[in-house]
């Protein structure tokens, strides 16, 4: 008579059954432990003060105005003080738009790597100030027309981001995330200074025809300020149940990035080139505060 088989133990079945099931949702994991986000949305860009600095001489050392040095005495011996001033602009708007690859980590935490453009536009300026005792006084007395803008802002960033997410599974899922990461940067800046064209209202020298050569003159400067700037982000959001293993989202972000600083030659100096004839051009310099950020965007997510 053939020998029966003998059945497995049930602790053997009961392991079986378990290691089953564990492979089963260890597959199931590992087809959602991984997606793409796309992100399109506007941001709001606070107002933001732009300082600026130059080595520039003044009009009585200007050996391109004054070659005689008339009324100069000892004052141009030494270079002067770096001249300042400084530029308050109001809030702007834009866009932006992002593509990432997330990896879930465990059931409550993804990480991220994300790619965004950001585009915007800063507002009209608010308030011109000038720093420097020398120009002040020209302001009071000579200055007709003093003018600045900051104008497209741009910038290409990539953020590593970490997202807890309370409730992964549910039709509605609440999440909240930081980030680091940096940014190429660029602003366009514009400033004119014009002085008066009547010679009766500059007072430089006691000299009328000096004077008269001064009246009229412009300085201007026109150049983008581009740097990598440092910066770090916070993201609260909500996601949607889709069809499969799509789905879409809304979410908010602050981001906040270092200064902005750039330098260039004037593209005239009181109606001349961007030197005063003393064997160095004459540059500005000019650092924004940290710029900054918030954007409401909406989200497609795709799992895989």
């Amino acid at each position: 008579m053939p020998r029966p088989i003998p059945s497995p133990p049930p602790r053997s079945i009961a392991a079986a059954v378990l290691v089953a099931a564990l492979g089963l949702s260890a597959g199931a994991e590992a087809q959602e432990s991984r997606y793409l986000r796309m992100e399109l949305g506007r941001t709001r860009n606070p107002g933001i003060t732009l300082d600026g600095s130059d080595n520039d001489w003044s009009t009585q050392c200007d050996l391109l105005i004054n070659p005689e040095q008339i009324e100069v005495g000892d004052r141009c011996a030494t270079p002067p003080p770096r001249t300042s001033w400084s530029h308050d602009f109001a809030a702007g708007g834009g866009v932006i738009a992002s593509l990432a690859a997330g990896w879930r980590l465990t059931r409550h935490l993804r990480v991220e790597g994300e790619y965004s453009f950001l585009g915007a536009a800063l507002g009209d300026e608010l308030a011109f100030r000038i720093g420097d005792v020398e120009t002040q006084d020209k302001a009071e007395q000579e200055l007709e027309t003093t003018e600045g803008s900051a104008r497209d802002l741009k910038g290409h960033a990539v953020f590593a981001n970490l997202y807890f997410d309370p409730v992964p599974d549910a039709g509605i899922s609440p999440y909240a995330g930081v980030g680091v990461g940096a940014m190429s940067a660029s602003l366009d800046y514009f400033v004119r200074w014009k002085r008066n064209d009547d010679p009766a209202y500059i007072t430089t020298f006691q000299d009328p025809l000096l004077n008269a050569k001064v009246a009229g003159t412009t300085t201007i400067g026109r150049t983008t300020l581009s740097d990598l700037l440092f910066g770090y982000q916070a993201i609260l959001g909500v996601e949607f149940g889709g069809i499969g293993p799509a789905g879409f989202g809304v979410r908010l972000r602050r981001a906040s990035f270092s200064t902005l600083e750039g330098d260039d030659e004037w593209v005239q100096l009181r109606s001349h080139e961007s030197d005063v004839g003393r064997g160095e051009r004459i540059r500005y310099v000019m650092t924004t505060g940290d710029i900054s950020l918030w954007a409401l965007a909406f989200t497609i997510r795709y799992e895989f």
